[in-house]
This record gives C-alpha cells, sequence and structure tokens, in this order.
C-alpha cells in the first residue's frame, strides 16, 4: 500500500480504520488574499509566451512587463462576473488564447510547524496551481500542460463564482520562508467564450489533532499475517479521511470436501418414536471438513447435487482449518440421536437417497469444489446401507471420491 499524501492507517479484523477526528487550530494567516497584488499574462507566438515552458511558474521569475493589479481576473459579456472582476482581461484573453499565465508574490515569514494549507479557487473554467513550481491543485486541466491548453470541461457560471476549497497541506513543504509565489494557469473551455473568471486565496495554519486519534494501525511496511484476514484502510490527509479500501488475505491452501455421508440411518427406536421422529430420514446428515491450511469462506458455496443447501445465510459461513461442519435435515431430530453442541450449518431441503447418488458442492460461479457418487453395492461398504453406520471418507489421497477411499463408520 502507497499513498502520496497523508498517513495509511489499517485494520485486521474488518472494522473501518475511520475515526472521528477533532482538530484544534494553533495559528492561521492568509497570506494571498483576493486583494494581494498579482501579475497576469496572455501567452502567444508573437510575445513570446509560447516559449516559457514551465519557467514562469517558479519564484524570481522576472515579470516586471506582466499586467499588474488586484482582485478576480476575467471578462464577462453579460454583468454576472463582473462584480467578481479586478482586471479585466476581455481584449487580451477573448479571442486570442484558452489560457492566462497568473503570479501572485507571497511572503511567510515562517514555515516552521505549519502543517495546514488550504487553496481557495474561483475558476471558469479549470485551473492548475503551481507553489514555487511545484503543481499543488488542478481541476478540468489537461495532464500535458501547453501555453494555449484548454479546460477539459466546462464550470457553471453559478460555481463558478464561489470559492472551491483544495486542501493542499501534502503540499507544506514547498513553502519557503521570505519570498514564494503562487502561479496558476487560468483554462477556458474555448477561446472565444464570452465568460472567463479566477480568483485565488492561500490560507496556512499550524493544527494538531486533539481527540478522535485513530485505533488503527498506521501502516508503515509488510503487514505479517497468520490467518485469513480482511484488511481494510484508509488515508488520513489533514482531517480528512479517504474512501475505504479493502482486500480478503488468504495464507496457506483452504480446502473443502464431503467427509461424511449417512445416506441410510437405522431406523427410529421406540424411544425416537415417541419423541415424535418416526421417518429414518429425519437422521441423516452430511458432513463438510477443511483438510487446507486456511479457512475456507463459505459465502456462495452450496450443494448442486444431492441435497438443497446454499452457505450464504447459514450458521457458519467460514470453516477453519481441521475444522468440520454438518448440514441436516431436521435439527430436533439429529440432536436427539447423536447429541448437542455438534457444528450445525443449518437444515437442508431435499432427502439423501437410500438407493446411492451423486453429491457434490459447488462455489458461487457453480465450479464443483468436490463430488462423490456413492453406491449401495459393489465395493462400497454394506454396513453404511441401514444398519447404523455412516459413511465416511478416511482416506485423502489420490481419488477421494473412489469406493475404496470410503468406509462404514
Amino acid at each position: 500500500m502507497s499513498s502520496p499524501l497523508g498517513t495509511i492507517y489499517y485494520t485486521t479484523n474488518g472494522t473501518d480504520p475511520r475515526a472521528p477526528v477533532e482538530i484544534e487550530e494553533l495559528n492561521r494567516s492568509t497570506p494571498v488574499t483576493t486583494n494581494t497584488l498579482r501579475k497576469v499574462f496572455v501567452p502567444s507566438l508573437a510575445n513570446g509566451g509560447s516559449t516559457l515552458g514551465a519557467l514562469w511558474r517558479t519564484n524570481g521569475f522576472n515579470d516586471s512587463g506582466w499586467t499588474s493589479g488586484q482582485g478576480g481576473i476575467g471578462y464577462d459579456t453579460t454583468p454576472d462576473y463582473l462584480p467578481f472582476i479586478g482586471i479585466n482581461v476581455d481584449a487580451a484573453l477573448r479571442n486570442q488564447n484558452g489560457s492566462i499565465f497568473v503570479r501572485i508574490p507571497f511572503t511567510v515569514a515562517t514555515t516552521n510547524q505549519l502543517n495546514y494549507l488550504m487553496l481557495r479557487v474561483r475558476f471558469d473554467d479549470g485551473f492548475a496551481a503551481f507553489l514555487n513550481g511545484q503543481l499543488v491543485a488542478s481541476a478540468n486541466a489537461p495532464t500535458a500542460l501547453a501555453w494555449n491548453s484548454l479546460a477539459t470541461a466546462g464550470n457553471s457560471d453559478s460555481a463558478a463564482v464561489q470559492f472551491r476549497e483544495f486542501d493542499v497541506s501534502a503540499f507544506v513543504g514547498a513553502l519557503h520562508p521570505g519570498e514564494n509565489v503562487l502561479a496558476i494557469q487560468g483554462l477556458n473551455i474555448t477561446p472565444d467564450s464570452s465568460d472567463f473568471l479566477f480568483d485565488a486565496e492561500l490560507m496556512i495554519a499550524q493544527r494538531r489533532i486533539v481527540g478522535g486519534l485513530p485505533t488503527a494501525l498506521v501502516y508503515n511496511g509488510p503487514i505479517p499475517l497468520s490467518d485469513r484476514a480482511l484488511i481494510k484502510a484508509r488515508v488520513l490527509n489533514g482531517s480528512e479521511w479517504s474512501a475505504v479500501h479493502e482486500t480478503t488475505f488468504i495464507v496457506g491452501t483452504p480446502e473443502l470436501i464431503i467427509s461424511e455421508l449417512h445416506y441410510h440411518p437405522a431406523n427410529p427406536s421406540v424411544e425416537e418414536i415417541a419423541a415424535g421422529f418416526t421417518d429414518e430420514n429425519a437422521f441423516k446428515f452430511v458432513e463438510l471438513y477443511n483438510p487446507g491450511t486456511a479457512p475456507f469462506d463459505l459465502n456462495g458455496v452450496h450443494f448442486v447435487s444431492g441435497i438443497d443447501f446454499n452457505f450464504t445465510t447459514s450458521a457458519i459461513t467460514q470453516l477453519a482449518p481441521g475444522a468440520r461442519l454438518l448440514v441436516v435435515p431436521n435439527r430436533a431430530a439429529f440432536e436427539h440421536r447423536y447429541g448437542m453442541g455438534l457444528p450445525i450449518a443449518g437444515e437442508y431441503a431435499g432427502r439423501l437417497s437410500n438407493g446411492g447418488e451423486r453429491v457434490a458442492i459447488a462455489d458461487a460461479s457453480g465450479n464443483i469444489i468436490f463430488e462423490v457418487t456413492y453406491l449401495t453395492g459393489a465395493a462400497w461398504p454394506a454396513l453404511a446401507d441401514g444398519s447404523g453406520p455412516s459413511l465416511e471418507l478416511f482416506n485423502l489421497s489420490g481419488d477421494r471420491s473412489a469406493a475404496d477411499h470410503w468406509r462404514a463408520s
């Protein structure tokens, strides 16, 4: 796992790593406001702007020939944006280019302890913002910027006049004590658009978490696992949590087999009949076993032949290594004859045939996991056919469905 922003927190028990976060702000300043002096330039082939590359985004670039002013930058053929515009670029930008370069120099006395940066932007239709030459935020901007790039999508007029906030705290390291520059390439949807608007503010602060600290683990490297685990992870960037990411990891190899079939039990006893269990079919059962080295996830596992049962909604949805479970037609009858406390996943529908049949289990996609076709003659144990014993798989090597791998038990 990796993230360029924030800290990764994770859990291994399926719980959400997110915790409510309480923030205390120790100090705050806004070195860039709408009233901060800014320099504006519309690049073209004629004025050499097409050859500036990325140089204009850096601190120390000579912008003495650029237009200077305060407030928002833009134009509008209707009055909608005019209250937000301090530098009108109608003549320079409209029908000339879809891009405009903006440089806003500002000073920071010290960067010690600063850990929070918030960029607030009004834009129609897109932008890419650079702090001392480093890209920190963008919207509706192409991946590769050219001097005449256009916005990749529009931003409605109603949205454009509202400041949108971008948490750029991950780039606090790009700040320098003393002189800095916020450089922005504003992007219009087309060069002949009827309007354009851009404005920016930058807030810096020192914050600390005072409550709601995550109880999850911080990810610093490989996670040792000894068993099947559901890993859930989120990134905490400042006070913002990312969406959750989750993956199930399986350690070892899970297996699932039919290990016992009681297809023809003995007839009910006098005492069992008195208790209301008059049908020998009520005492049948199927046992499943995991001979593997990892838990077997039973979600979606179901019988496709012999009986009808789906483990997705059963009492047991995961079978540990070396563990067994039972499915029965009548729990009360089963527990009356065989005792309480056995691992019963649930009651199945249908019945096992006394004369032999195919019994098979499959995964959620219908792929066969295990199958066996038992018979009542030939090489199959005769004692399992109505005399009381069940049919048990005792030899796990080779062909587990072969008759010589099963015995009466």
